[in-house]
């Protein structure tokens, strides 16, 4: 999981740094919504609900349905790119390669080399972390978690089947795992038999 200062130096680096119009929406996309990359790689254009902010995929892993909010950060960065780089392409799917012939992009290798690149080029050591979509996935859940939202809600953005799963990302709240604990009893004298 990123810092605060990690956080606010990659949210930075998004607003700011000269990246293509692709890769700032996927990168927008993965670090805000934790959404996995198959699902990133499988969006069409027409999966951006433009007239109710709205974006609505069904989840290769689940089969189920998803619905995010259409923030403006991704969301303005997915116009972008539709509207001044996107090649021209009878595909439905929403990114493409760069290079002729313009073709869906459909490689977790490449979603993982775009996130690994922003992450370093904003200054952020891997330090032993993965720096793939798992770990967007895992820092959007944690980032959720200590904005205060509730399990249910994370696990509904995240699309897990089992809401319980979102329990993992609980230890990374070290605020929130400090709550969990229970007392140490104090016993006058010595300690306690119990």
């Amino acid at each position: 999981m990123l810092g605060k200062c990690e956080h606010e130096a990659f949210t930075e680096y998004l607003k700011t740094a000269s990246l293509s119009a692709r890769d700032r929406a996927i990168c927008w996309l993965a670090f805000e919504t934790g959404m996995r990359s198959v699902d990133i790689y499988n969006l069409k254009i027409t999966d951006i609900d433009w007239a109710n902010d709205r974006i609505h995929v069904t989840q290769q892993k689940t089969s189920k349905p998803l619905e995010l909010p259409l923030r403006a950060t991704y969301g303005n960065a997915i116009a972008d790119y539709l509207l001044h780089e996107r090649p021209s392409s009878n595909s439905t799917q929403l990114f493409l390669s760069t290079q002729a012939p313009f073709r869906p992009l459909s490689s977790h290798t490449g979603y993982r080399a775009i996130l690994s690149n922003a992450f370093r080029n904003a200054g952020i050591l891997k330090q032993g972390r993965i720096c793939g979509t798992r770990f967007t996935r895992h820092n959007a859940a944690s980032h959720m978690l200590k904005s205060g939202v509730p399990l249910y809600d994370i696990s509904t953005a995240l699309g897990h089947c089992n809401p319980n799963s979102v329990d993992v990302y609980l230890a990374t709240d070290e605020h929130m795992m400090a709550q969990c604990c229970l007392p140490v009893p104090f016993v006058e004298g010595g300690v306690s038999n119990e």
